[in-house]
């Protein structure tokens, strides 16, 4: 069975975000990441959010080359892999570019345990790499998403991005049939399949909001959700928002696109 009905965790969250305020949102996190880094790493930095990840990535792979365990350096790159690989239309469950963000978001997190953006963006790469996985993959994948993410929680309790892949997750898996729940809880050992629920979904989803509201894929799997449960109007309400954020990452305007698909779905139930 393809992953690609259970879990496609998104890219989202600046490593930065902390606290639900304008001084954390992944916009202003971008002014403190040029005020703040050295310049090689802003101009990459600037490449990236500029719409062009391949560039970031070769600029950001350059920098490692001569500086191999600087952690900024690695976190970035794998989020550039990873905004590759999203926006490959060819996706299997070994695309190269998710293999390669969870390589360097691993390594991050094995030198820095005590940071976030390793365990992080490890858990993104991770989630996109399941999305056509078999089975056994998936479950295995599965419970690495929510290892990694639980332990982003438990070093920031305010990271939105965290909570996004922890509601997504949820949500994905209760859209299962009540067979796939139980194969993966019960024969494959995945805690996460018996111990998810809408209210959990909704309750990492919604925090990922309001934590960061500049994010599309967050209102995009927060609509998702209302869509799934029925709740039309509340789905029409956020998925319009998100098809009228401005665009920060570069797989944002396939994320309007998904939102906007979504958007007529609610609205035809709302009036029909």
């Amino acid at each position: 069975m393809p992953w690609k009905t259970l879990l496609p965790v998104v890219l989202c969250a600046s490593v930065a975000n902390a606290q639900p305020s304008a001084r954390t949102t992944e916009l202003a996190t971008q002014t403190a990441q040029t005020a703040q880094t050295p310049p090689a790493i802003a101009r990459a930095d600037a490449t990236y959010f500029g719409g062009r990840p391949a560039e970031a990535l070769a600029a950001y792979d350059s920098l490692l080359a001569h500086d191999s365990t600087n952690v900024d350096l690695l976190w970035r790159a794998s989020r550039a892999a990873l905004a590759l690989g999203i926006l490959n239309p060819r996706q299997d469950s070994d695309e190269p570019m998710y293999l390669r963000a969870e390589a360097l978001a691993r390594t991050a997190a094995r030198l820095r345990p005590d940071r976030i953006e390793g365990h992080y963006w490890m858990a993104a790469a991770m989630g996109r790499r399941a999305l056509h996985a078999d089975i056994r993959t998936t479950a295995r994948l599965a419970r690495a998403v929510d290892e990694s993410a639980t332990r982003a929680l438990a070093i920031d309790s305010l990271h939105a991005g965290a909570h996004d892949v922890l509601g997504k997750l949820n949500s994905e898996v209760r859209t299962l049939p009540a067979i796939y729940r139980f194969v993966a809880g019960r024969l494959l050992g995945v805690s996460v399949a018996r111990h998810t629920s809408w209210a959990l979904a909704e309750q990492h989803l919604r925090r990922a909001v309001e934590l960061d509201p500049t994010m599309i894929i967050y209102r995009l799997d927060l609509g998702q959700l209302y869509v799934r449960t029925g709740r039309m109007t509340d789905a029409e309400r956020v998925l319009r928002a998100a098809s009228t954020l401005p665009r920060i990452h570069p797989p944002d305007a396939e994320f309007q696109r998904e939102a906007l698909a979504l958007l007529g779905v609610a609205a035809a139930a709302i009036h029909r």
